[in-house]
């Protein structure tokens, strides 16, 4: 459990109860304190104002009432704003609650500089992030990654700091060394352990290394599949090497590291030491990269197309009954999209806008829940993508659905009406006529020259060509809330 508010009492169930675990101070005049109860006793000290009383101690009626729930209890004291946010009242945060750090997707190429190396048969997850002492600040990624190897290598975190904060001069240069241009690699720090791993399953293990600005780990081999699982989770690259004997302050520098993760190909990686740079052999072992979306590589930054483009019509079809399931399967309609698609759509806009076209939009990012649901009913992977075997690009949010509003304000003739899953709306269809095939390819045309790919078997589909960047999600539309104009701006750019 937490900690208790100040000055006030609880009673609280703890299954594991060594010092501290619930992260209470005493040097902040904090105090938790664990004692093995039964269910009366508790009952009893409660009912005594929080004095440890045995439950033998206390008269009490045997003629125990039949309980009857009353929701007036939490509904007085707890907000809950399920299905009926309000964008208008800001979050507040408490003192030592904050946001997970901006991290970098990977560049085409990596360098690592080792910033701890352990010789230990094996390291713990303990030994990687403790616990106990940091369970106060499981909310503050930042200041829990202070922690990082704290009982192992105290000198970790100031080294991946320095990487991660400083300007690398000596990592440049053995990217200059062998051959690569510094603006187009990803400059990290990483750990070097012979197994890594062992233990409990806490994720804080990897995500701490992150925030530090880790990139990846070395190790002869994994000590649990979960572990390396975190370390792929939070896009660090989980390396193995049977041979190289490490030492603090080396550099690896990886060549086209993300086309090798990217398309399972061996990684081309140097060992740079005393201003030599040597060949080394370092796999993946298993792939890190799974084209349904593995977060190794892949970006997640989703925004309202609307703030995009304020002057686009849309018309989200599945947030209606307008659709092929006669109901609703968004709470909410607002079209989604990943920043970078979102960008290329803003090109697309202003090109038809030069024609006197205007976009609408019927369909962005769609969670793969709702993608469940439509393949049930449709069942034909080439209209609907079948989710057990692969995601649509609207799962990415990386994928439109859309047609054109020409300069009379009245949409453009196109083959059939949207979402018709059909022979007809297939791009091969002999039953277009000479004008709707002429919107399409007008549309096809400049969607192409704007950075996305079409499909055979649907006229209004657009999606990124560099979808395979972005992660398949399931991120629900109550999830997602309004930003002011600042924080648009700073998302955007």
């Amino acid at each position: 459990g937490d900690v208790p508010c100040n000055n006030g009492f609880s009673i609280r169930h703890t299954t594991r109860n060594f010092e501290r675990r619930e992260g209470s101070k005493p040097s902040d005049r904090q105090i938790a304190s664990v004692a093995l109860m039964d269910a009366r006793s508790i009952a009893a000290t409660a009912a005594n104002g929080g004095v440890l009383t045995t439950a033998l101690g206390l008269d009490f009626d045997d003629e125990i009432p039949k309980f009857e729930y009353n929701p007036d209890v939490y509904a007085s004291r707890v907000y809950n704003g399920y299905g009926k946010a309000d964008s208008s009242v800001e979050l507040v945060y408490g003192p030592n609650i904050t946001d997970i750090p901006h991290i970098e997707p990977m560049k085409n190429n990596v360098a690592l500089k080792l910033c701890s190396v352990i010789d230990d048969p094996v390291t713990t997850t303990d030994e990687l992030i403790p616990s106990g002492e940091t369970s106060s600040y499981r909310s503050n990624p930042l200041r829990l990654a202070e922690f990082a190897l704290s009982r192992k290598d105290p000198q970790y975190v100031g080294a991946s700091k320095s990487v991660r904060d400083g300007n690398n001069e000596v990592v440049k240069e053995a990217i200059a060394l062998c051959g690569l241009n510094a603006d187009d690699t990803t400059i990290n720090s990483c750990i070097f352990a012979k197994k890594p791993g062992d233990g409990s399953a806490r994720e804080q293990a990897a995500s701490c290394q992150r925030f530090l600005g880790g990139g990846a780990n070395i190790a002869r081999e994994y000590a649990t599949k979960r572990y390396r699982s975190n370390l792929i989770n939070w896009g660090m690259l989980p390396l193995l090497d049977g041979e190289t004997e490490y030492k603090k302050g080396d550099i690896v520098v990886i060549k086209g590291a993300k086309d090798s993760v990217l398309h399972g190909k061996d990684l081309d990686a140097y060992l740079v030491r005393d201003g030599k740079a040597q060949k080394i052999d370092i796999k993946t072992g298993e792939p890190v990269f799974d084209p349904e979306g593995n977060p190794v590589m892949v970006k997640c930054e989703l925004v309202d197309l609307r703030y995009l483009l304020p002057d686009a019509e849309f018309e989200l079809l599945f947030a209606t009954e307008r659709n092929v399931t006669g109901s609703p399967l968004y709470p909410y309609a607002i079209p989604m999209i990943q920043k970078d698609t979102g960008k290329k759509l803003v090109k697309a806009f202003e090109k038809f806008r030069e024609d006197g076209y205007t976009m609408k939009f019927y369909d962005a990012y769609r969670p793969l829940s709702v993608q469940r649901v439509l393949y049930d009913i449709v069942q034909v992977p080439k209209w609907i993508a079948d989710p057990s075997t692969t995601a649509s690009n609207h799962n990415r949010g990386c994928a439109v659905d859309m047609s054109l509003i020409g300069p009379d304000g009245v949409e453009l003739e196109f083959p059939t009406p949207m979402h018709t899953f059909a022979e007809e709306s297939g791009r091969e269809s002999t039953a277009w006529t000479e004008a709707q095939r002429a919107n399409v390819d007008y549309m096809t045309d400049i969607m192409l020259n704007s950075g996305f790919d079409l499909i055979k078997g649907e006229w209004w589909h657009f999606a990124d060509k560099v979808r395979k960047e972005f992660m398949t999600m399931d991120i629900p539309f109550t999830r997602f809330t309004l930003c002011t104009e600042s924080e648009l701006k700073e998302l955007l750019g």
